[in-house]
């Protein structure tokens, strides 16, 4: 193990290379920024556009689940705390759960895009300069 201590030797290599060899691995940075900064550009202008249906969705299916009339039994009668189990069972089974789960799929989605757009925009659009 003592003899493989001098295999690798260190070579100085010349300024206008080592500028090169930065300014190539810059612009592949860069490159690589620009289309993680695309797709999330695409991702978050497809969550936006999702958003405004999932919303619809949400608010369609709960008027029509009728949850709003256990949630208001349960605050306006109060011999319904007798039967709480039933209740909150019957909550549960008209909560619009797709609708839920579309509208926070999309805010996810939303959020995880600008995430992305504010981590690889200002690599994507600002360059370093190697001289």
């Amino acid at each position: 193990m003592g003899q493989n201590k001098h295999i690798f030797i260190q070579v100085e290599t010349p300024p206008y290379l080592k500028n090169k060899i930065l300014a190539r691995i810059n612009k592949q940075e860069r490159f690589s920024a620009r289309i993680k900064l695309t797709i999330s550009g695409f991702g978050a202008l497809f969550a936006i556009g999702a958003l405004g249906p999932a919303i619809l969705y949400a608010i369609r299916d709960f008027n029509q689940s009728g949850l709003y009339e256990y949630i208001s039994l349960l605050f306006s009668d109060t011999s319904v705390f007798s039967f709480w189990k039933e209740i909150g069972l019957s909550i549960i089974e008209s909560m619009p759960i797709i609708g839920i789960m579309l509208v926070l799929g999309s805010i996810c989605i939303l959020l995880i895009s600008l995430q992305s757009i504010a981590r690889y925009g200002n690599k994507a659009l600002l360059s370093t300069t190697y001289a």
